[in-house]
């Protein structure tokens, strides 16, 4: 399936596009999970001192969605480990560091020194202390400070020795180099000689690493300089060869290597933003020096976000409201002019455009598609300002179509809801009509964002969800398409929802059936659906139902499997408000259901403030981050890493949780009328299977 973007640099909606953007959802490019969207730990003690020391901090980067964070360690001497950066802040512990990293819920990749007793100290001490580090790079800009002022083919011999004692002692460890300050074609070369072809699989680089940098030393960056990266990595995917084990890495990169006056301004947003995209679109992983230093951090003291956090949202959303994150694979996407970007994904189908050049309409032609609906998101404003992104419309797809403005220098996103595929419905010109197109930021008055219909799977039909007015407001009805039938109505809050045909009345239909959806890592087969695969970390999945039921007198049973990994983080069966505008929440110990709205039976099999495995059954009206808001939890329950059936039960008021057939936890609960069911979870630095079969949900009287 294909998708055309016209995007007009002057003239009116109805002119000739002199822009063409193209984009195929159904060709996968790569991967894009959230471990490829990172950032740096200077630990340098600016901006009001370490993150590690700031619960603010902590949290501002955990909404951010940042998937991944490097950070340089050393032994100090005296049995402690420390920052190894060169002026890093020593006061901080390596325990300190790591436990800040996994309450983001990111994952670590560690740096150690090009000296095998100081890497096998860090590693003894990150296993003693119970992180299960898994990335590690050796050595740091060829310098002194890492013991890296080697030539290549000695850094080279060094690599492969260190790789080799540290696979000893923890033997599935992802080591990889040399970590240039530039793209030094010579030294990543005769690495990859040494390290990749000619080495024992003991001594082998995981993945390649190097550094690139816009500019610094009084230069100004242009725009050109965000672009660099896509040649620099089909070049250094030429020299590995097409093994896919071998992984590629840009382990610093920014607009600027020092304070120049472009950090912290919006230029610098449309930068990052377009840096990102070129990198991670091309199959690397990416992390943005850094979460603190001066201008050129993505926050300040408390979490204050500056211009880098704001191109970087722009793909990974926020937690506090901003766009969803781009999606796990990234699909085929081209532009024909040279001053519009453009990198999507599918899984979750979102579209991210950077207009380098003056103000234009866009018109996006959804190749195959005959309805969905979109959310758009824009950064854009004065460029020495820092202008977060806001929700500026939601519009429909019709017959393929979505028309919008791209301001002068700006980030677009633009998250695709709800996509069926087919033929056009209608046979409708190409051209725009004022319904269609969203204004620029400038010309439209705030409005509240629009909840947008239930997402399907990216690829996959879906069928508009069903949904209930908000108090005090009007339930609107929309005219079905030429040629096909409108959904059925939606019940008035308090009564039964009419029964499907071949389904009993007040019984929702088997996994498998097409009203059960999948988010996220999930999958959903009859009968069965997989929430979590056993290995994928720092996922989460969610298998819900697309119509409303009421609340009253619900009645669910099913089967729970989880393990098969090493532990985390746990599952939910959530009673989920029409209104949450997600259908799938936050990794890790969030457990696929933090950021959605809704109560939830909670099935915790990972204690994140210990960072060991947990044991507890709760029932949750919410959550923030990784803490969950019980209304009753217990740890009296059987082992839960194991296949257990449930029966959650909601009569007059009171929700009571049974496991074997056995009440393990009650409490009142408030919900609204109606509800969509659904079931979450979520890994984190560790990963467990999570599934669900034998469902059986039943409402009413």
């Amino acid at each position: 399936m294909g998708a055309t973007v016209y995007v007009q640099s002057q003239g009116t909606a109805n002119a000739a596009p002199d822009t063409v953007i193209s984009v195929d959802f159904a060709k996968i490019v790569g991967k894009s999970t959230a471990d490829r969207f990172g950032v740096t730990f200077s630990t340098f003690g600016v901006d009001g001192g370490p993150v590690a020391k700031s619960p603010e901090e902590i949290e501002a980067l955990r909404s951010l969605g940042v998937g991944g964070i490097r950070i340089h360690l050393k032994p100090n001497g005296n049995g402690e480990v420390v920052s190894g950066a060169d002026g890093g802040d020593t006061g901080v512990t390596g325990h300190e560091w790591l436990t800040a990293i996994e309450s983001i819920g990111a994952e670590p990749t560690v740096i150690v020194n090009t000296d095998p007793g100081d890497a096998l100290a860090v590693l003894d001490y990150l296993n003693r202390h119970g992180h299960q580090v898994k990335r590690f790079i050796i050595g740091n800009e060829m310098d002194a400070n890492s013991k890296s002022d080697l030539s290549a083919a000695q850094y080279t011999a060094a690599f492969r020795q260190i790789a080799a004692q540290m696979r000893r002692v923890t033997p599935d460890l992802r080591i990889g180099g040399p970590a240039p300050a530039y793209f030094d074609e010579n030294l990543l070369r005769t690495f990859i000689d040494g390290a990749v072809r000619n080495a024992l699989p003991q001594e082998r680089a995981s993945f390649v690493d190097y550094h690139a940098y816009g500019a610094g030393n009084g230069e100004s960056a242009t725009v050109a300089s965000s672009t660099r990266y896509r040649e620099q990595l089909r070049k250094l995917r030429a020299m590995v060869g097409d093994d896919p084990s071998v992984e590629l890495q840009v382990g610093e990169f920014n607009m600027n290597w020092g304070d120049e006056p472009q950090n912290n301004t919006h230029f610098a947003s449309v930068w990052v933003a377009n840096a990102f995209g070129d990198i991670v679109t091309q199959g690397a992983t990416a992390f943005l020096y850094a979460d603190k230093n001066n201008a050129m951090g993505v926050i300040g003291p408390g979490g204050a976000r500056k211009a880098s956090h704001v191109g970087m949202e722009m793909f990974t959303g926020h937690a506090a409201g901003g766009p969803r994150h781009f999606g796990r694979d990234v699909v085929q996407a081209s532009s024909n002019n040279p001053d519009v970007f453009v990198y999507a994904s599918a899984n979750e189908a979102n579209i991210v455009v950077v207009n380098t050049g003056p103000e234009g309409h866009a018109r996006l032609d959804l190749d195959g598609v005959a309805r969905g609906s979109a959310d758009i998101w824009q950064s854009a404003g004065v460029l020495g300002s820092i202008n977060r992104p806001v929700q500026n419309g939601s519009v429909n797809v019709r017959d393929g179509h979505i028309n919008a403005v791209l301001p002068g220098m700006s980030v677009t996103t633009f998250v695709i809801n709800g996509l069926v595929f087919g033929p056009p419905e209608s046979g409708a010109s190409p051209s725009p009509s004022a319904s269609d197109t969203v204004p620029p930021p400038s010309s439209q008055a705030p409005s509240a964002p629009a909840t947008p219909s239930s997402p399907g799977p990216s690829g996959t039909p879906s069928a508009p969800a069903s949904t209930t007015p908000a108090p005090g407001t009007t339930s609107t009805t929309t005219a079905p398409a030429p040629g096909t039938s409108a959904p059925p109505p939606v019940p008035p809050p308090g009564t039964s929802a009419p029964a499907q045909s071949g389904q009993p009345r007040g019984q929702l239909p088997n996994l498998g059936d097409a009203r059960w959806r999948a988010e996220g890592s999930a999958t959903v087969a009859p009968g069965t659906a997989v929430l979590t695969p056993v290995d994928q970390r720092f996922v989460a999945g969610s298998a819900y139902y697309t119509e409303a039921v009421p609340s009253a007198a619900l009645q669910a049973s099913f089967d729970a499997t989880i393990g098969g990994g090493a532990g985390g983080d746990g599952l939910t069966f959530t009673l989920l408000d029409p209104g949450s505008g997600k259908r799938v929440g936050e990794i890790g110990g969030g457990l696929g259901y933090s950021g959605l709205t809704g109560v939830a039976v909670i099935v915790d099999t990972f204690d994140n403030s210990t960072n060991k495995l947990g044991n507890v059954v709760g029932i949750a009206t919410g959550a923030e981050g990784t803490t969950m808001r019980y209304a009753a939890s217990t740890t009296a329950v059987p082992q839960l890493r194991t296949t257990h059936h449930f029966d959650v039960i909601v009569a007059a008021g009171t929700l009571t949780v049974k496991i074997d057939g056995a009440v393990v936890v009650r409490a009142k609960v408030t919900l609204p009328d109606r509800v969509l069911p659904a079931f979450t979870a979520a890994t984190g630095s560790t990963a467990d299977r999570h599934q669900v079969a034998n469902v059986k949900v039943t409402y009413g009287t």
